[in-house]
C-alpha cells in the first residue's frame, strides 16, 4: 500500500469537525520547506546541487522559517545586527544545500525509508497524539497551523529519517577509550584557587568632557546612535466577533455536537471515602504481609465496636492521608488501584470494608457517599453547546474570509480591490521599528505582528494568515526605511554618558596594565608595599571548578582565564577583560579529581564524548560531501 494513500486515509478519518484555529509551532529535525511569504514571486534559480536546482521561493521560505525559530528563541531581542552576525541568509541556504546533498547520497547508496517506517514515525510524534494515541484531526490542525501540507510534511519527515540513517552509517565505528575519557574528566573537573586584583570602571571618576571632546567622540561613534530600520504596512483584520451573527447553530448542529462530544456530558460514578492503610510492599515476606493484615483486623474490630473512623485513621494509618483522618475525597474508579476501586465501588454509603490488599498494603475502606453515573441531557447543556459552536463557527468563518482574501492577493489582485471584495477598508500603519507597537493592541500581538511583517523582504510582499490571539491578520509591506544618524543635540545625554563610561574604562584598564606589568616582573601577584595608596588590592578565591561560580565574582571571563593558567605560567599573560571590569590573576593551587570520582561518572563521560565525536564526524562528512559535490550559488545572493 502506498504511504500517500495510508496517510490520506488517516487524515480522512478525522471526521467532519474542522477547527481552523492555529496552534503552536512543532519544531522538527530539519528546517522544513513550505509556502513562504508571497507577493513579488521569483522563480529564478539561485543555487544548484548537481542537477537539482534551488529556486528563490524555496530560499525565501527557508529564510523565513529560520527567522521564526530565532524569533521564538530571542523574542524582541532579535535585531538586524544580530541577524547579520548570525549570517541567517547563508544558514538558510546551507539548510537547502545540505538537504539536497543528503537526498543525492541516499539515492547513490540506495537507502530507502519504507512506508511503514514513515507511518510509525509520524504516529509516534507526541504532538500528534491525544490520550497516548495518534489523533488524525490533531495531525491536520497542527500542520495547518504551520502552513504545511500533509504531503509536504510527510516528504520532509522521510528525508529526516534518511539523514538519521546516514548519520548512523558515518558514525558507526566511532569509539572513545578510557584514557580519553579520563583526560577529559581531569580537564573538566579540575579545581583551582587564584589570587586576583579587580579593576572596576564604576569605581573611577573622570573629569567632565569639553564640548570639543564630546563632538569628536560623537563623530567616532555616531553609528551607535543610528535609529533602527522601520517599515510600514497595510493590513486587514478578521475578528471572529464580527461573524457571530452568521454563526448561529441550527438544532441539527447542536444535536450533532452533543452526539460527537457526548463523553463530555457524562458524569461518571464517583465515591467519597476514607481509608486506614497498613503499609506492606508487593514483594514482602508472607510473615510481614500476615502481620500487617492482623494489625488491620485489630483496628477493624475497633471500628466495629463504634470508635470514630477518622480518629482511628489519624492514630493507626500509615498513609499520607492519616493527618486528615484518612480522607481521600471524591474519586472515580480509575483514580485508584483496581483492588481498592473494585471494593469501594461495590459498597454502599456508610459501609466499612474488610481489609483489602493492594501493592501499597492493607486498607480498611469506609464509603461516605456514592454519586451514581449521570448523563446530562442535550437541553441541560444547550446554552454551553451554542456558545461553543458560535465561537467555533465564527472563528472558522473569520479564517475562511481571511483565507479567501489571502488567496486573492496570491492570485495577483491588488490589496485595495481584494479588501473591497470582502467589504473592508485597509488599515495603513505609521512607520514602526521591529520592537514597535504597530497595532497597539497588546504586547504579545504587536510583537508577533512586527516579527511577521519584518520578515517581508520586498514591497508588496504579503504575510501568511496570522492568528494573533484569535483575530486573523493579513498584511502587505508598503516600504522600508533605513535608520538615520540623529544630530548630536538629540542624543547628547546618551553620548555624554557613553563618553564618561569610556573614560572610566580607560582609567581602570591603565591601572590593570600597571598591575599586570608588576606581577609579570615579580613572577607573582603580590600585595603592594603601600597597600593603602595602591590602585589595587589582592584577594584570593576559595577552591572552585570550571562550571562553578566564584564568590563575589559573577563573570565567565574570570573563570575561563583562571583555567588557562598553569604552574609554569601562573600569572595571566594579558589583562582579563570581564563583563564588569578588568582582572589580573595568579594561580595558587590546583586540585585534580580523584579516581573514585572518575569511576562514578565514567559511563556518562564515555557516552558524552562518543556523542560529541559522532557529531564532529558527521559534520566533517557533510563538509567533504559538499566539497566534492557540484554546488553553485548565485554570486549576488548574499550582497547587502
Amino acid at each position: 500500500m502506498r504511504v500517500g494513500f495510508m496517510l490520506r486515509t488517516m487524515r480522512e478519518q478525522s471526521g467532519s469537525w474542522i477547527i481552523k484555529i492555529l496552534l503552536g509551532i512543532i519544531i522538527v529535525v530539519f528546517v522544513l520547506l513550505g509556502v513562504g511569504t508571497v507577493g513579488s514571486q521569483k522563480a529564478s534559480r539561485v543555487a544548484a546541487v548537481g542537477k537539482d536546482t534551488i529556486s528563490f521561493d524555496e530560499y525565501k521560505a527557508s529564510y523565513k522559517r529560520l527567522l521564526a525559530q530565532l524569533q521564538r528563541q530571542f523574542g524582541n531581542n532579535l535585531s538586524d545586527e544580530l541577524l547579520k552576525m548570525m549570517q541567517v541568509d547563508k544558514r538558510a541556504m546551507d539548510e537547502l544545500i545540505n538537504r539536497r546533498l543528503l537526498v543525492q547520497e541516499a539515492n547513490r547508496l540506495n537507502l530507502r525509508i519504507s512506508d511503514t517506517q514513515l507511518v510509525e514515525h509520524i504516529r509516534a510524534v507526541p504532538e500528534f497524539q491525544a490520550n497516548g494515541a495518534f489523533d488524525p484531526e490533531r495531525y491536520q490542525m497542527l500542520l495547518r497551523a504551520n502552513n504545511l501540507t500533509p504531503e509536504g510534511f510527510e516528504a520532509d519527515q522521510r528525508i529526516a529519517l534518511i539523514a538519521n540513517l546516514l548519520q548512523q552509517m558515518v558514525t558507526e565505528g566511532i569509539a572513545v577509550s578510557e584514557a580519553e575519557a579520563r583526560s577529559w574528566f581531569d580537564w573538566d573537573k579540575k579545581k583551582v584557587v587564584v589570587a586576583y586584583a579587580a579593576f572596576k570602571p564604576a569605581a573611577y571618576t573622570p573629569p567632565a568632557p569639553t564640548p570639543e571632546e564630546l563632538e569628536t567622540f560623537y563623530k567616532e561613534t555616531e553609528e551607535t546612535y543610528r535609529t533602527a530600520p522601520q517599515i510600514n504596512v497595510r493590513y486587514l483584520a478578521f475578528n471572529p466577533a464580527q461573524f457571530k451573527a452568521s454563526a448561529q447553530p441550527s438544532d441539527d448542529e447542536i444535536n450533532e455536537y452533543y452526539e460527537v462530544n457526548s463523553g463530555e456530558y457524562i458524569l461518571p460514578k464517583t465515591v467519597k471515602a476514607r481509608h486506614i492503610l497498613f503499609k506492606v510492599g508487593p514483594t514482602a515476606s508472607d510473615e510481614r504481609i500476615e502481620a500487617a493484615r492482623k494489625k488491620a483486623e485489630d483496628v477493624l474490630a475497633k471500628v466495629r465496636d463504634g470508635e470514630e473512623f477518622s480518629a482511628l485513621a489519624k492514630t493507626y494509618s500509615e498513609g499520607p492521608s492519616a493527618e486528615n483522618g484518612g480522607e481521600l475525597g471524591e474519586f472515580r474508579y480509575e483514580d485508584m488501584v483496581e483492588p481498592f476501586s473494585e471494593k469501594a465501588f461495590s459498597m454502599a454509603a456508610g459501609e466499612v470494608s474488610e481489609p483489602v490488599r493492594t501493592d501499597f498494603g492493607w486498607h480498611i475502606i469506609k464509603v461516605e457517599s456514592v454519586h451514581d453515573r449521570e448523563v446530562k441531557s442535550v437541553e441541560s447543556v444547550r446554552d454551553e453547546i451554542v456558545a461553543a459552536l458560535i465561537q467555533q463557527k465564527s472563528s472558522q468563518l473569520a479564517y475562511e474570509a481571511a483565507d479567501n482574501f489571502h488567496y486573492a492577493l496570491v492570485d495577483g489582485e491588488a490589496f485595495d480591490l481584494a479588501a473591497q471584495a470582502v467589504d473592508k477598508a485597509p488599515v495603513e500603519t505609521d512607520f514602526f521599528p521591529r520592537n514597535g507597537k504597530p497595532l497597539d493592541v497588546s504586547q504579545s500581538v504587536d510583537s508577533q505582528f512586527s516579527a511577521e511583517t519584518f520578515n517581508l523582504l520586498e514591497p508588496n510582499d504579503i504575510t501568511d494568515i496570522m492568528d494573533l490571539e484569535g483575530v486573523f491578520y493579513v498584511a502587505q509591506l508598503i516600504a522600508r526605511k533605513k535608520g538615520s544618524i540623529p544630530e548630536l543635540a538629540a542624543v547628547e545625554t546618551d553620548v555624554r554618558a557613553a563618553w564618561i563610561q569610556k573614560k572610566k574604562d580607560e582609567m581602570a584598564k591603565a591601572d590593570a596594565d600597571a598591575c599586570l606589568a608588576a606581577a609579570t616582573s615579580a613572577g607573582s601577584l603580590n600585595v603592594p608595599a603601600d597597600e593603602a595608596a595602591a590602585p589595587w588590592k589582592v584577594q584570593t578565591t576559595e577552591l572552585f571548578g570550571r562550571d562553578e561560580s566564584v564568590a563575589g565574582i559573577d563573570d565567565p571571563a574570570f573563570v575561563s582565564a583562571a583555567f588557562m593558567l598553569t604552574s609554569k605560567k601562573p600569572v595571566s599573560e594579558t589583562v582579563v577583560n570581564g563583563s564588569d571590569g578588568y582582572y589580573v590573576l595568579d594561580l595558587k593551587e590546583v586540585v585534580a579529581p580523584t579516581d573514585e570520582a572518575f569511576e562514578a561518572e565514567k559511563d556518562a563521560v564515555l557516552k558524552r564524548l562518543k556523542a560529541e565525536k559522532s557529531g564532529q564526524a558527521f559534520t566533517r562528512w557533510m563538509d567533504s560531501l559538499r566539497a566534492s559535490g557540484d554546488v553553485w550559488i548565485r554570486e549576488d545572493l548574499f550582497v547587502n
